[in-house]
C-alpha cells in the first residue's frame, strides 16, 4: 500500500483527473493554434481582395468603383477575424482560470494577458493584424476617389458612386468600432461561469 491508499485517498482517481486535465489542455492548445491559423487565413484573404480590387481600379481607371467595393467585403472578413480572436481570448482565459489550477506550471496565457493589458491606447488597433482591415478600407476609399479619376457621365453614375462612398465610410466606422470593442472592451468578452459551476 502507498501513502495515499493508507489515508483513504483514491490515487487512481487523482491520476485520471490529472490525465483529463492534461488532455483538455492539449486539446485547447491545438484548437488555439488552429484559430490563429484561421485568423492568419483571413488576413491573407483580405490582402488578396485588397490587391485585386485596388489593382483593378488603378489598372482600369474607367471603373473606379471597383476599389469602392472592397470596404463592405472587408467588414465581413474583419468580423470573421474578430470571431476567431475572441475564441482565442476565451480559450486562453479558460486555461488561465481553470486548467492552471490543476497545472500550475503553465504560464503562456498569463504572459499573454499581461502583454495585452500593458498595451493601451486606441492607436494600437493599427499595430495589430486587425488594423489591416481598417487601413486597407481607408486606402480603398482613397484609391476610389483621389488617385483614380471618377468619370461622372450621368446622374445615375454620380448617385452610385456617392452611395458607395457613404457605404464605405459606414463600413470603416463599423469595422473600427467592432475591432476596438473586441480588443479593448473587457466586458465585451466577459464570461461569468459562477452559476454554471454550482
Amino acid at each position: 500500500m502507498t501513502f495515499g491508499e493508507d489515508a483513504g485517498i483514491d490515487v487512481s482517481a487523482i491520476d485520471r483527473k490529472a490525465d483529463n486535465v492534461r488532455a483538455e489542455y492539449s486539446s485547447l492548445e491545438d484548437r488555439y493554434a488552429r484559430t490563429i491559423e484561421r485568423r492568419d487565413k483571413y488576413i491573407e484573404i483580405t490582402l488578396t481582395f485588397a490587391g485585386v480590387l485596388l489593382g483593378g481600379a488603378i489598372a482600369y481607371q474607367t471603373i473606379p468603383s471597383i476599389a469602392l467595393i472592397y470596404p463592405p467585403i472587408a467588414v465581413f472578413l474583419a468580423s470573421a477575424w474578430v470571431n476567431s480572436y475572441i475564441i482565442n481570448i476565451l480559450m486562453a482565459k479558460y486555461i488561465r482560470e481553470f486548467i492552471r489550477r490543476e497545472m500550475p506550471n503553465i504560464g503562456w496565457e498569463i504572459y499573454l494577458k499581461c502583454w495585452r493589458d500593458q498595451k493601451q491606447g486606441s492607436a494600437r488597433i493599427f499595430a495589430l493584424p486587425g488594423g489591416l482591415f481598417v487601413s486597407s478600407q481607408i486606402l480603398a476609399i482613397l484609391v476610389g476617389i483621389i488617385i483614380v479619376p471618377v468619370p461622372i457621365e450621368s446622374n445615375i453614375a454620380d448617385i452610385r458612386v456617392q452611395f458607395l462612398l457613404l457605404l464605405d465610410i459606414l463600413c470603416v466606422l463599423v469595422t473600427a468600432w467592432y475591432l476596438n470593442k473586441a480588443i479593448y472592451d473587457k466586458e465585451f468578452i466577459k464570461v461569468d461561469v459562477s452559476d454554471a459551476l454550482k
